[in-house]
C-alpha cells in the first residue's frame, strides 16, 4: 500500500477469529456491525457526565433512523447495494463527524497498510498525507520511496488522481484509488505554493524498504549527522542504531551533533521519548498529554537511558514543513530546554495522540484521537507547528527554475552534456550555470547542484551534501560558530 496519515499509537492488541461458514459469517458480521453503531450511538462513559433521559430518548430516535435508512438502502436504492458497504459507510460517517482528520476507520487493507510502517517494507508509492479543509496534503513522502523519486514535496496538495477530484473524497477512497498493483503508474494532479498552475506527476507503484535511521560523519567538520525518517522500528532496531550513532561521533570525538527531522511524520510516542531523553538529564519533562479528564493527562521524562551526549556538545535539530507529530516532540523538547537549536522551515503541526482500537470486526481498526500534546514549557502546537530558532526555507525549484528544468529535458540538454562531462565534479556546476546563461536561463546555485547530481545519479538521502542542502549548510555553520565561541 502506499498511502496513510501517521499516528502515534496506544495499541490495542488481539486478532480477529474466522467465521464458521461464509453464510452464517456475514449474517453475524452484519449483527457486529449493526450492534457496534448503535453501542456508538448510544454509549455512555461513566467516567463522564452520564446524559439526560432526553439525550438518551434522542440517541435511540437516531438509532431507529439508522435501522430505517440501513432498509430503504438496501431495497429501494436505484442500484443494488452491498450491506457491508452501507455499514462500513456508516462507521466512518461517525468517526468522521469528530471534525478530526486524524480519528477515522480502518478498513482490512488499510489497516495493513497503517501496520506496514512497523514492518519496514511497503509496496506503493511511499506519501503520508493529512486531510485539511477536504483536501489529502502530503505531510512528506516516505523516504526511498516512488513519490520522492517523483518529486513530491511536503506542503503539496493532491487535488486530482489519474483525472478525479479528491476534493472531499473520504480517506479510505481516496486510498483506493491511489494504491494499486506494482509496476502500475498512478497520474496524481498537484497543486503547489508558488505555482499559478496545478502540476501533473506521474508515479509508478512498487516496492521498497523504509530504512529509519542513517548516520554520517563530516570529517573536515568534525561534526555528526543522525537522520531519522520514522519513529518507528524499535523492535527492528532503529533506536539502538541511533543510540549506537551517537556512540560513534563520541568516539570520532564529534565537535557537535545534528538531527534530521526533516520530513518525518512521526510514528511512537514512546520512541519519541526514548531518543529524547538521550539528549536530556533523568526527569526532565519531553512532552505533555492532555486528554478528556484529568485521569488523560500523562507526562513523558527522560529516564533511564538519558544524558548520552554530553551536556557540553552543541546540537542542531533540522525540520521543515514535513515534521510532525513525533518529530514535533522530539524538536519541541529540545527547544524548550535550550537543549539544541531549530533550523530549517516551520513544521507541519499535528499534535494529537490516537489510540488504535482493534480488533473489529472483518480484520479492520479505528483511529481515535485521545490525547493532544504540549510542549514542557505547554506551548500548544497543533495547526500552528514549531517555529525555528534559524529560519532557511527548504530548497525547492521555483516557478521560472521549473520553466528552465522543463526547457532543458524537451531540448534533451542533459543528454548532451553528459557526452561531453561524462563524470560528475564539483566544478561542473559553474559550466552548467555558465551554459545556461547563454541559453538565456537563470538557476540559483543549490538548485544547479541537486539537478545535476539527480542526473548523474549521484544523489543520495543517505550521504547529504552541504552545498545542495542549505538547512544542512546552515546548521554546519552554526555548530562551527557555537565551537569556536
Amino acid at each position: 500500500m502506499s498511502i496513510s496519515s501517521n499516528e502515534e499509537s496506544s495499541r490495542a492488541s488481539g486478532s480477529t477469529r474466522a467465521a464458521a461458514s461464509p453464510a452464517t459469517g456475514r449474517k453475524r458480521e452484519r449483527r457486529v456491525w449493526v450492534t457496534l453503531l448503535a453501542i456508538s450511538l448510544s454509549i455512555n462513559f461513566f467516567a463522564f457526565a452520564s446524559p439526560g433521559f432526553a439525550d438518551r430518548e434522542q440517541s435511540h430516535r437516531y438509532q431507529q433512523i439508522l435501522q430505517h435508512l440501513l432498509y430503504y438502502m438496501e431495497n429501494l436504492y436505484v442500484e443494488p447495494l452491498k450491506e457491508e458497504e452501507l455499514l462500513k459507510g456508516a462507521v466512518r460517517g461517525l468517526l468522521a463527524s469528530s471534525g478530526d482528520p486524524y480519528t477515522r476507520f480502518l478498513d482490512r487493507t488499510e489497516l495493513k497498510d497503517f501496520l506496514s510502517l512497523e514492518e519496514g517494507k511497503r509496496i506503493g508509492i511511499g506519501v503520508e498525507v493529512s486531510l485539511q479543509d477536504g483536501l489529502p496534503v502530503v505531510i512528506a513522502p516516505i523516504a526511498g520511496g516512488p513519490a520522492e523519486a517523483a518529486g513530491i514535496l511536503p506542503g503539496d496538495r493532491i487535488m486530482t488522481v489519474d483525472g478525479k477530484k479528491t476534493e472531499d473524497v473520504p480517506f479510505g477512497k481516496l486510498v483506493e484509488r491511489i494504491t494499486g498493483e506494482r509496476g502500475t503508474v498512478v497520474e496524481l494532479g498537484i497543486a503547489r505554493d508558488s505555482f499559478e498552475k496545478p502540476l501533473t506527476i506521474r508515479v509508478t507503484r512498487g516496492e521498497f524498504d523504509l530504512e529509519y535511521v542513517r548516520t554520517r560523519f563530516f570529517e573536515k567538520e568534525q561534526i555528526g549527522y543522525i537522520r531519522l525518517y520514522h519513529f518507528f522500528g524499535e523492535e527492528s532496531g532503529s533506536v539502538d542504531k541511533f543510540r549506537a550513532g551517537i556512540a560513534e561521533f563520541k568516539r570520532r570525538r564529534a565537535r557537535g551533533i545534528i538531527v534530521d527531522l526533516r520530513s518525518n511524520p512521526g510514528g511512537h510516542l514512546e520512541m519519541a521519548g526514548i531518543v529524547t531523553g538521550f539528549f536530556l538529564k533523568e526527569g526532565q519533562v519531553v512532552v505533555r498529554a492532555k486528554g478528556r479528564t484529568p485521569e488523560m493527562n500523562t507526562e513523558i521524562k527522560a529516564q533511564g537511558d538519558v544524558a548520552i551526549v554530553p551536556e557540553d556538545m552543541p546540537v542542531v535539530v533540522l525540520i521543515n514543513e514535513g515534521s510532525a507529530s513525533a518529530s514535533e516532540i522530539m524538536a519541541g523538547a529540545l527547544q524548550d530546554h535550550k537543549r539544541a537549536t531549530l533550523i530549517g522551515a516551520q513544521s507541519f503541526g499535528k499534535a494529537s495522540v490516537q489510540k488504535v482500537i482493534r480488533p473489529l470486526p472483518d480484520e479492520t481498526a479505528a483511529l481515535i484521537t485521545i490525547q493532544k500534546y504540549f510542549t514542557p514549557l505547554n506551548r500548544g502546537i497543533h495547526g500552528k507547528g514549531l517555529k525555528p530558532d534559524i529560519v532557511v526555507e527548504t530548497l525547492r525549484p521555483n516557478a521560472s527554475e521549473v520553466a528552465a528544468l522543463e526547457k532543458l529535458a524537451k531540448d534533451d540538454f542533459f543528454s548532451g552534456f553528459k557526452q561531453k562531462h561524462a563524470e560528475y565534479r564539483p566544478g561542473l556546476v559553474d559550466l552548467f550555470l555558465s551554459e545556461l546563461g547563454q541559453r538565456g536561463l537563470k538557476m540559483r546555485r543549490e538548485v544547479a547542484v541537486f539537478a545535476l547530481q539527480d542526473k548523474y545519479r549521484i544523489w543520495n538521502p543517505g550521504k547529504p551534501d552541504p552545498a545542495a542542502d542549505p538547512q544542512l549548510a546552515r546548521g554546519i555553520q552554526h555548530l562551527q560558530s557555537a565551537v569556536r565561541r
